[in-house]
This record gives C-alpha cells, structure tokens and sequence, in this order.
C-alpha cells in the first residue's frame, strides 16, 4: 500500500488580501505554527502552498487513522490563530468536501 494511501490531503484557501488584512505578514506565519502542531503530535505535515493573483493557500495532509482526531485540532488552530473568516478548508482526497470550522 502506498504511503498516500493513508493520508487526507487538505488545503487552507485564504481570498487575495485576507491575511495582510486581518494582520499577517505572510503565509508562513500560519503555515509554521500549523507543520508544528501537525508532526508534533504525529498527525501529518504541511506539504506546501503558494500564492498568487487568486490567492493563498497552505496545502497539508492528515493521516487518515487520525482524521477524527486531528481534524478537530485544525480546525481549534484555525480559530485560535484568528484567521480571516473567509478562509476555506478544503479536502481534495479522497474525497472533494468542503469543512466549517
């Protein structure tokens, strides 16, 4: 079985200007702070982002024998981390879903 196999993939879709409106510098404010939570606690990583004229998003992946718990603490970090509320978490594998956090 392939190591993909066992991973969520996710992304965070932050709107053009949202961050830098709601006072964060760059993506890597967040995107650090998220890797940290997510291999600290064996969940899964931060696999990438980018930005651009449509926006900003910070791509990750979650075990999938941890999703029920790790998805919860994402979306907690979301919150704490005061986030703009415009921001979309995404899950792109298996299955294409969007969550309210």
């Amino acid at each position: 079985m392939r190591e993909e196999d066992n991973e969520t993939f996710f992304e965070m879709v932050f709107l053009p200007k949202s961050l830098a409106d709601h006072g964060f510098r760059g993506r890597d404010e967040i995107e650090d702070p998220l890797d940290q939570l997510l291999t600290s606690n064996g969940f899964g990583e931060v696999t990438g982002g980018g930005s651009g004229v449509r926006g900003t998003n910070i791509d990750f992946v979650l075990e999938s024998g941890s999703l029920e718990v790790a998805l919860p603490v994402v979306k907690r970090f979301m919150r704490d981390a005061k986030l703009p509320p415009t921001t979309r978490l995404v899950q792109r594998l298996p299955v294409l879903q969007e969550h309210s956090w």
